[in-house]
């Protein structure tokens, strides 16, 4: 299995089908793909197969983070799905003190690929757990399901990393 494939079930398995949350700031939302951030996106609402495939190029592909370790790279996916991807990438570079341009670039690449993959998923995830923290009370309502979405995440990533890459304290 590659990492794109881990990271599209692990997305999946948390988004619905359909979500016509009237509250929701995205609007009609089919498989975590919403109607306000893909105006465009015809056929409405997408198939299973067209929001893979939208996944893939607007949170994988363009991004980069297949250039990312496996773990890293999951962990960014899922993160730039709930976040968005520029956010992401900024956490990635100021987890890894490189210059914060929010752009994965060679340098935040190299950077990614030395440093201790458990302690840098971790990282991600405090950061986004931050990130959430710092929302505007309309929405509370999500941040316990962004909570528990995070530990499953992080509970998927750490078990991602190699055992031979892993430093022990």
């Amino acid at each position: 299995m590659t990492a794109f494939d881990r990271a599209i079930a692990f997305t999946l398995g948390w988004e619905k089908e359909h979500s016509p949350d009237p509250v929701d700031p995205g609007g009609d939302t089919w498989y975590g793909i919403t109607r306000r951030y893909h105006p465009t996106m015809e056929p409405w609402p997408p198939t299973r197969a067209q929001a893979v495939a939208q996944y893939e190029r607007e949170y994988w592909r363009a991004p980069g983070f297949s250039g990312l370790p496996d773990a890293v790279a999951v962990a960014c996916f899922d993160t730039a799905v709930n976040c968005g991807t520029r956010r992401t990438i900024s956490m990635l570079q100021q987890a890894l003190r490189v210059f914060d341009d929010s752009l994965l670039g060679p340098k935040t690449l190299a950077e990614a690929s030395v440093a201790d993959q458990a302690w840098l998923v971790k990282e991600i995830i405090a950061r986004r757990l931050r990130y959430y923290a710092s929302l505007d009370a309309t929405e509370d309502r999500y941040e316990l399901g962004w909570a528990r979405r995070s530990v499953d995440l992080l509970v998927l990533c750490i078990g991602l990393v190699p055992r031979t890459s892993r430093v022990t304290s």
